[in-house]
This record gives C-alpha cells, sequence and structure tokens, in this order.
C-alpha cells in the first residue's frame, strides 16, 4: 500500500474510532466487571501515532517540509493552469 494510501486508510480508522468513542465513552466493562479503557481508545491513540509519523514521512509537517527539496520543473515558461489562475 503507498503510503497516501496507508496515511488516508488510518485516517478513516481513527474517524471512526474517535465516533464511537463520542457515541460509547472512554471506558468499557470487561466480562468480570472491571472497568478499562475502551478497544476504540486505543485504536484511535495508535491510529493517531501513525498519522503523524506518516504525515512525517509525506512531509506535511511543519518540520518535515523543510527537508523536502522539489526537482526544478523542466518546462519553460508559466504553466497552463498558472495561465488560467493568473500567476
Amino acid at each position: 500500500m503507498a503510503v497516501f494510501e496507508t496515511y488516508c486508510a488510518t485516517y478513516q480508522e481513527w474517524r471512526e474510532a474517535v465516533g464511537r468513542i463520542a457515541e460509547n465513552g472512554t471506558e468499557a466493562v470487561t466480562a468480570r466487571g472491571e472497568s478499562r479503557a475502551s478497544p476504540d481508545v486505543i485504536l484511535a491513540r495508535n491510529a493517531r501515532r501513525d498519522l503523524v509519523r506518516l504525515a512525517t514521512e509525506l512531509g506535511v509537517t511543519p518540520a518535515s517540509r523543510s527537508k523536502v527539496h522539489a526537482a526544478p520543473s523542466s518546462l519553460e515558461g508559466p504553466s497552463k493552469v498558472a495561465e488560467i489562475i493568473g500567476f
């Protein structure tokens, strides 16, 4: 799976877990009657950690953005898109 695709899938997992937490709360009761963190809390925490790691790999965090270097364009003159939007 490509990095961006993994980021999108992980974001979806995080959103779904956060939605379930909003509906059901942060705690779950075990079969023995003990209260513990909901599995969704753990899933959301892990997904959030993975999102930060993937965002860094994609170069979209402020720190990682400074490390991304784009190759110069081989096209001469402004692009068609630049002409259309007035750059």
